[in-house]
């Protein structure tokens, strides 16, 4: 008989440390792959709470008149706010036989009819076919058209007859946000039945037709639509699509999204450039073009002239859409610019002023009120045109001899500061982890950061 050989207990231990190789193997695989896909539905939501916090934050102002300090002034404030809301309505259009209906109208109107007279009167009644074409125009707030057919009830007309008569009510099924609103309701009534379809086939099909033979019977106001109410409707549920304790919150750090003020610094000021006079050198590029700049209008009048013979000569060749050559531009101006250079003496002054406003964060007022700050925004360097004749300038002997002569003295105004909005920004700062102990192996990147809208402005778009 043939013995039967056990496993060694080694052989064992290979095949479980295969095992764990292999769960080792697919956990690598699988891990990362949740994480990336969690980190896309993370950016997501992100961008959705980014844009319902920013909205939030124009209603809060839109209620209270001043820019929100904090997520929690904005929760609190609309949390407890509400608006008028006006009943949402729709649009009916008739397709009667305007003709037949006239017809009909001014033999009603005839106290003693011949027999020819009411014979055609009811023939009028059987060709006349009332309809209404009826069209769901505020797609915002309205989903579909809820239809509801009332059967028909006996009444008493005016002539104290018994009558029939039919009866369809039709007003807007709101969308989930809009609930609390309503719609106006369209009162169909007819002393013959009524059909109610739909105008064209499929779900999407918003549109109805109702038709009778005859017509329908206004209400007793004249009109066909009985109106919805206007409701005080919270504004957290009629204007955000995600709830309201949940927008202020980053998805994936669970921290509270960073809420700024947007202000518009209103900068005004100048320069002093005294030859031979007081101040400072001038140093930097941006003080030398500011000083060419009142240099060169010195001779605003002689390029004005130049410039305008050009044009008019252009004219009258026939060339309306003549445009001064830059190079040809940037000549003239430093010729003429040079032409005034004898006219400055010792002792004089020339100015430059400028007004100019920024937007930027108010969480960095130290820096867009600084001295500095203001010089760099009121006189920038020139850029094109401008910088090309102001470089050939520099390059003159007699330009550079005036400009180490001149002084500067700066007179800035107090910056004012206007808040104009509001930014919203992800709190990731791309350091994060989300995993601990051994699964820290198997952690991919951190996410990218899931941008901000500042000012109105998406960073994502």
């Amino acid at each position: 008989m043939a013995s039967v050989q056990k496993p060694s207990s080694g052989s064992w231990v290979l095949k479980g440390i295969i095992a764990a190789l292999i769960v080792i193997l697919i956990y690598a695989i699988y891990s990362p792959n949740q994480q990336w896909k969690q980190q896309g539905r993370d950016e997501i939501l992100a961008r959705q709470r980014l844009e319902n916090l920013y909205n939030a934050g124009n209603l809060y102002f839109f209620l209270t008149k001043h820019f929100p300090k904090s997520i929690e002034e904005i929760i609190a404030v609309l949390d407890t706010a509400r608006v008028d809301a006006e009943a949402a309505h729709f649009e009916i259009e008739p397709k009667q036989n305007m003709n037949l209906l006239a017809e009909r109208e001014d033999l009603l109107k005839v106290e003693f009819r011949s027999t020819q007279e009411e014979a055609r009167l009811v023939q009028l009644q059987s060709l006349i076919r009332d309809s209404l074409l009826i069209t769901l125009e505020d797609t915002m707030r309205i989903a579909s058209f809820e239809v509801k057919d009332l059967g028909s009830r006996q009444t008493v007309g005016v002539d104290g007859t018994a009558k029939t008569i039919y009866q369809y009510r039709i007003w807007g099924q709101m969308k989930p946000l809009f609930e609390g609103i309503g719609s106006d309701t369209l009162c169909l009534d007819s002393e013959f039945p009524i059909t109610v379809i739909k105008r064209k086939a499929g779900e999407l099909s918003r549109d109805l037709w109702a038709a009778t033979q005859g017509t329908f019977i206004p209400r007793a106001d004249g009109a066909f639509f009985a109106p919805g109410l206007t409701v005080k409707q919270p504004v957290k549920s009629y204007s955000l699509n995600l709830p309201l304790a949940e927008i202020g919150v980053c998805p994936t750090t669970e921290k509270p999204f960073i809420l700024k003020h947007v202000g518009k610094f209103k900068y005004k000021g100048g320069y002093a450039f005294n030859v031979d006079g007081a101040g400072d050198p001038l140093t930097t590029l941006a003080q030398k073009q500011a000083f060419l700049g009142a240099l060169r209008d010195q001779a605003s009048g002689a390029l004005g002239a130049i410039f305008g013979a050009m044009a008019d000569s252009a004219m009258k060749a026939g060339d309306s859409q003549y445009r001064i050559p830059d190079d040809v531009k940037t000549s003239i101006t430093v010729r003429e610019t040079l032409a005034v250079l004898p006219k400055i003496k010792p002792g004089m002054s020339l100015a430059a002023a400028a007004e100019q406003s920024q937007i930027a964060g108010l969480d960095s007022l130290d820096f867009y009120t600084s001295d500095a700050k203001r010089g760099e925004i009121l006189f920038p360097e020139f850029q094109g045109n401008a910088a090309d004749a102001f470089s050939k300038l520099l390059e003159d002997a007699g330009i550079q001899g005036l400009v180490q002569r001149v002084k500067l003295q700066g007179a800035f105004e107090p910056v004012q500061i206007d808040t104009v909005g509001l930014a919203v920004v992800s709190p990731i700062t791309g350091t994060e982890t989300f995993q601990s102990g051994w699964k820290r192996i198997f952690e991919v990147n951190p996410p990218a950061n899931h941008g901000q809208i500042y000012n109105g402005t998406k960073s994502w778009e």
